[in-house]
């Protein structure tokens, strides 16, 4: 590890918050929400300065470790894109198999496998198809030949009675679904056959666990959300677009929103729907929960428990916190590989960094600013990093679990004949997308019939391409059409609130649909929200892509018929108007 320097740490944050003033001001308007928090809180509870601050950090910390312990699902969520591209493409499955076929598999820890992966999506592949293989190979030594003979006339036979009277001995014989499953798996003729029906199997047991899963991280973010009175400013941000595009059969209640967060509402979705609804859930949860760390530690570091109500907030202070807050950060990211314990939990395991290897001189210079700049505070270097280590746990575990269900999207978006339009949103600036600047992140935007609005979220360039190349043998994908439609005089209208789209809502899209005049301003919104409606009008023309990007470098295009990518012709410097 290279040494760390404070003054270039400290030139990086800066750096980070190019616009500080206008951070400034926005958090200065956070804080004071959350002040009001506090104070119902402290009068609910009747507690004060530093029980205050006790309960609530512990309230805090208590949330954050629960959702870490049902968070473990990134690796199951690997393992069911690995599954699901074998299951579609045999091709791969006859790869890997060839590969494996005569390799003793009873010596590999197929668990260790899965821990140790760098995450590509060959690695889970492989490890899928091994452990099957392995299980398969296994269970033939039990599996009875007569028995699998007459379960595959059972399900064979062409003559109903005989059929029938195979179908009633097995059921005499076999109690459990499991026995029928592996039943199942050995009708096929061959090995590579008995594992190409193992691994549906497969897939469908680790889907329903990850559902499971999902559920109840979807829950923990609701619960969250409502307690801190989020949903309210939500539905209050996304009625105010829909006030202004003069839609108000498009409004929502605070207790519509609550009600998606319930279990009767929850096991009704279908798995699709529920992928849908977390990505967007879980990313504003993320986002909420960090936010939240960030207002602590602005009361924290100022001191203001025992005086919140008087204190005055400053705009360089302000700044002066979240610059000391990102130093904080870009330290504890660049020592976090140096581990000085591993906590292994039910669900997930987390490391205790060590700080000993903080630099007596880091120390030294980060106190010695921050004592000048915000005496207020303590300010030691390895307090402050060790504080906000659980907000960074679950950025990291929420962000990820975020990217593999937007991988699920993805992987299920050819599959599903609902979805007409969706892609990259190329947010250019002066003559180049986001590609073409080298974006860690780039803008991803669906439209799902049945939903209010379209899910938009930013996810890793590097995560989308392998994922596309791998599924596609290609790094071509469209470009999401109409992104234009949602600028209003000036203004993105963008997604406050993600909700399933109401009876009443689609009546008023189809309405709105009908009457719109095409010099209207609002034209372009109100179409568009006709790609989300699930009734089929004749006057509402589905939404489809025209235009495609290479992921690889930001080469824009069109495809033809066969599907063959064309890039736009570079533009002659010398021909342009001047």
């Amino acid at each position: 590890m290279s040494e760390i320097i404070f003054e270039e740490e400290l030139e990086k944050a800066k750096a980070k918050l190019y616009d500080g003033s206008a951070i400034a001001k926005m958090t200065i308007i956070n804080v004071k929400r959350f002040k009001k928090y506090v104070d119902e809180l402290s009068k609910k509870e009747k507690i004060y300065g530093e029980e205050l601050k006790d309960k609530i950090h512990k309230e805090y910390n208590d949330m954050l470790y629960d959702y870490l312990k049902i968070s473990g699902t990134g690796i199951v969520q690997k393992q069911v894109q690995a599954l699901k591209t074998v299951n579609n493409n045999s091709y791969i499955l006859d790869k890997i198999y060839e590969k494996i076929k005569d390799k003793d598999l009873t010596k590999i820890n197929f668990e260790e496998n899965l821990k140790k992966s760098t995450g590509k999506e060959e690695e889970f592949e492989e490890n899928e198809i091994s452990a099957e293989l392995n299980w398969i190979r296994n269970e033939s030594k039990f599996v009875s030949p007569q028995l699998i003979e007459k379960y595959k006339k059972s399900i064979t036979e062409k003559n109903n009675e005989k059929r029938k009277m195979y179908q009633e001995e097995i059921k005499r014989k076999i109690v459990s679904k499991d026995a029928i499953k592996i039943l199942d798996i050995f009708v096929g003729n061959t090995e590579k056959e008995k594992l190409a029906r193992g691994l549906k199997y497969r897939e469908k047991e680790l889907e329903q666990f990850m559902l499971k899963e999902q559920k109840e991280q979807f829950k923990k973010a609701g619960e969250f959300l409502q307690k801190n009175n989020l949903l309210n400013i939500y539905v209050r941000m996304q009625n105010k677009d829909y006030e202004k595009m003069e839609m108000p059969g498009m409004k929502y209640t605070e207790e519509e929103v609550e009600k998606i967060f319930t279990d009767d509402y929850i096991d009704k979705l279908e798995p699709f729907q529920l992928a849908m609804l977390n990505a967007f859930w879980q990313n504003r949860f993320t986002k909420e929960a960090i936010d939240f760390g960030e207002k602590l530690f602005i009361f924290d570091t100022l001191n203001l428990w025992e005086n919140y109500k008087k204190v005055e907030l400053d705009e360089e202070k302000i700044k002066e916190i979240l610059q000391k807050e990102k130093i904080c950060d870009d330290i504890f990211y660049s020592i976090k590989d140096n581990i000085q314990e591993k906590i292994q939990e039910e669900t997930f395991s987390y490391g205790l960094i060590n700080l000993n290897n903080v630099s007596e001189q880091l120390k030294s210079d980060y106190k010695k600013y921050f004592d000048e700049k915000l005496p207020e505070s303590d300010n030691i270097l390895t307090q402050d990093l060790e504080y906000g280590q659980n907000k960074r746990n679950v950025e990291s575990v929420v962000y990820r679990a975020k990217t593999s269900m937007v991988q699920e999207l993805l992987l299920d978006i050819e599959h599903n004949h609902n979805i007409t339009n969706w892609g990259y949103v190329p947010e250019t600036r002066f003559g180049k997308n986001s590609i073409q600047k080298h974006k860690k992140h780039i803008l991803i935007s669906i439209d799902y019939p049945g939903f209010n609005m379209p899910l938009r979220l930013h996810l890793e360039k590097e995560v989308v391409e392998n994922l596309i190349n791998i599924r596609k043998n290609s790094t071509v994908i469209p470009i999401y059409e109409g992104d234009q439609d949602f600028n209003y005089r000036g203004e993105n209208l963008t997604t406050k609130l993600f909700m399933p789209l109401t009876e009443q809502g689609e009546s008023e899209i189809i309405k709105q649909n009908k009457n719109i005049n095409a010099t209207d301003s609002r034209y372009g919104y109100i179409k568009h929200l006709g790609n989300l409606i699930t009734k089929k009008v004749k006057s509402i023309k589905k939404m489809y892509p025209t235009r495609y990007v290479d992921l690889k470098d930001g080469t824009e295009g069109i495809k033809t018929k066969d599907n063959k990518f064309i890039p736009d012709k570079p533009i002659d410097e010398n021909n342009k108007v001047r």
